[in-house]
C-alpha cells in the first residue's frame, strides 16, 4: 500500500465522494498507510489539476453551516477542526455583519417561532441558544432586543 498509484487512487476515491479539506485528506491517507512523501506529491497534483481547493471547500462549507443557522464563532471552530488554516477563515468570515444578523435572527426565528420574550428566564434560554449556535454578543443583543420588543 505504499506505491503513490495507489494512493491516487484512494485520494480520487474519497473525493468522489464529497469534498475535503488538504489537511483532511492528508490524514485520510496517512491512516491508510501511505508515506508521506507519496501523499505530498498526490496532494500536489490534485492541486495542480483542481481537484483539492481549500478556498472552495472553505467558502461552500461556511455557506452550510450559514444556512443550518450557526454564527461565525461555531464555524471558525468546525473549520478549524477540519485542518483549514485560519488566515483562509478568516477570510471567508469577513461577510458583512448584515448577513451574520440575518442568519442568527433565522435561527432564533425557527427555535422560538416568533414568540416575545418579556421574562427575564425566557430571554436567557433565547440568548444561550444563539451563543451555542456560535453568534457574537452584539449579533445576539440586536436578535433578542429586537424580537421581545417586537
Amino acid at each position: 500500500m505504499i506505491n503513490k498509484r495507489s494512493c491516487k487512487e484512494s485520494a480520487l476515491a474519497l473525493l468522489l465522494r464529497r469534498d475535503y479539506a488538504t489537511q483532511e485528506l492528508i490524514q485520510k491517507l496517512k491512516y491508510k498507510g501511505y508515506l508521506a512523501d507519496n501523499i505530498n506529491q498526490v496532494m500536489d497534483e490534485l492541486a495542480r489539476i483542481g481537484y483539492l481547493q481549500d478556498e472552495r471547500y472553505t467558502a461552500n462549507l461556511i455557506e452550510k453551516y450559514r444556512r443550518k443557522g450557526i454564527g461565525p464563532r461555531r464555524v471558525l471552530i468546525e473549520l478549524t477542526k477540519r485542518g483549514i488554516s485560519e488566515e483562509l477563515i478568516e477570510k471567508f468570515l469577513q461577510d458583512t455583519d448584515l448577513v451574520w444578523q440575518i442568519s442568527a435572527h433565522t435561527a432564533w426565528t425557527k427555535r422560538f417561532k416568533g414568540q416575545k420574550s418579556q421574562h427575564r428566564l425566557e430571554r436567557g434560554k433565547q440568548i444561550r441558544f444563539l451563543q451555542y449556535r456560535g453568534f457574537t454578543d452584539e449579533q445576539i443583543k440586536k436578535v433578542v432586543n429586537e424580537m421581545s420588543e417586537g
